[in-house]
């Protein structure tokens, strides 16, 4: 998924450089190619790393 995510949102973003991964929290949202995926609760976090995406919390995905 070369070039994915291409925008993300939220209240906070921690970046891990041990293992390489983008914490994102507080209403975090993120766009990609045809679409995106919001979180609907403020609790919810999104967990990126190399081309991979990790939902902790309810979400929903929907195209743009």
């Amino acid at each position: 998924m070369a070039g994915w995510p291409r925008h993300g949102y939220a209240e906070e973003a921690d970046w891990q450089s041990v293992g390489g991964t983008l914490e994102l929290r507080g209403w975090p949202a993120v766009e990609y190619r045809a679409g995106r995926v919001v979180a609907t609760d403020a609790a919810t976090v999104f967990i990126l790393s190399e081309g991979k995406m990790r939902t902790k919390g309810p979400s929903t995905t929907g195209l743009r």
